[in-house]
C-alpha cells in the first residue's frame, strides 16, 4: 500500500493537493492492514493550514481508491 499511494498520488488527491502535500510514509497497528496513519509532508509551510483543513477530504479519497479504510488519519512530517 505504501507504493501504491506514492506512486499514485496525484491519480488519488488530485493535483490540487498533489501539488501541495506529499506522502512519506504509512504505519498500520500491529498485524493490521487497516486504519493507518499516512505521515505527508507540506511542501510549502504557508499552506499548512489549509493542508490540515482539506485531511478529510484526503482521508476519504484515499479510502475510496482502494476501497477499504486503509488510511484513518493524517499526520505532518517532520
Amino acid at each position: 500500500i505504501n507504493t501504491d499511494i506514492i506512486s499514485n498520488w496525484n491519480d488519488i488527491v488530485g493535483v490540487q493537493f498533489s501539488s501541495m502535500i506529499v506522502p512519506v510514509k504509512i504505519s498500520f497497528p500491529f498485524k493490521e492492514r487497516i486504519n493507518g496513519i499516512l505521515y505527508v509532508r507540506v511542501k510549502v509551510q504557508s499552506v499548512l493550514a489549509i493542508a490540515q483543513y482539506q485531511f478529510p477530504t484526503i482521508i476519504d479519497r484515499i479510502n475510496t481508491y482502494f476501497g477499504y479504510k486503509a488510511v484513518e488519519r493524517i499526520k505532518i512530517y517532520v
